[in-house]
């Protein structure tokens, strides 16, 4: 085939000129005033925009997509299981994504996971999962729906365009997500158990320990409050540059 001129011009710098490029773009000038048309406009890489698109694409070129995520949950343990992991979301946070609760289906559950880098909390809850995947929403915006919702089931999809659509009863909501892959990797605890310590014993070694902890973030070594295991008793320690406080705890068997 000929090879076609990087740009071709038409008319008369008084009647206007056109101009041909390879790109496809045209632009029309007439007397210095450029008529052009707007361009295409460019997209944010997020999963609203350029995600989207790419979901979209594929489906309409006949590629294998992976499958949408869908499943059933009983409001009122999704709600507990948000309340739970709420307490790991970041307040404060140059990374958007902090501010998201990962919601992933995980044996025949919903695994709920939220961290502000330092800590990190993970709840599992029951539920009906029809198809599997992973996605991120923001935590706090999908805790007031849930808790607005009645205490009926809950049928939660991830929609091609990148929304989850929730339907209780007779509410429905598109909330907007970000892709798993964008949270931060936190490891499941495993199988065994490290130890086992009662609530009430936990919250009174707590309380009798942390007020000696140093507030000053110049030593963070000194922020926290150090816990041996030993036999069967736990003991836990801290101090700043003026006090140390200790108390032990027994174990639960």
């Amino acid at each position: 085939f000929p090879r076609l001129p990087t740009s071709l011009a038409l008319g008369s710098p008084a009647k206007g000129r056109v101009s041909l490029s390879r790109r496809g773009f045209s632009t029309r000038t007439v007397c210095g005033v450029d008529l052009s048309p707007p361009q295409v406009p460019h997209y944010e890489e997020d999963c609203y925009g350029i995600e989207r698109d790419k979901r979209l694409l594929a489906r309409r070129s006949g590629l294998d997509v992976e499958e949408e995520m869908k499943f059933s949950v009983v409001q009122e343990h999704l709600a507990r299981g948000l309340s739970v992991v709420g307490h790991g979301v970041a307040s404060r946070n140059t990374l958007p994504i902090l501010s998201n609760v990962y919601i992933g289906t995980e044996d025949g559950g919903l695994r709920l996971v939220a961290t502000n880098l330092e800590i990190a909390v993970t709840h599992w809850v029951p539920a009906k999962i029809e198809e599997k995947g992973a996605t991120t929403i923001p935590a706090r915006l999908f805790s007031d729906v849930v808790n607005g919702l009645p205490n009926e089931k809950i049928d939660i999809e991830l929609l091609a365009d990148g929304r989850a659509h929730l339907k209780c009863g007779r509410s429905a909501s598109h909330l907007r997500t970000t892709p798993a892959d964008d949270f931060p990797q936190v490891g499941a605890a495993g199988e065994r158990v490290t130890a086992r310590i009662t609530q009430k014993a936990l919250r009174a070694a707590l309380d009798s320990t942390v007020f000696a902890a140093a507030g000053d973030e110049a030593r963070p070594i000194l922020t926290g409050v150090l816990t041996t295991f030993t036999g069967e008793k736990a003991t836990f320690a801290a101090a700043d540059n003026y006090r140390i406080a200790v108390a032990g705890a027994a174990l639960a068997e």
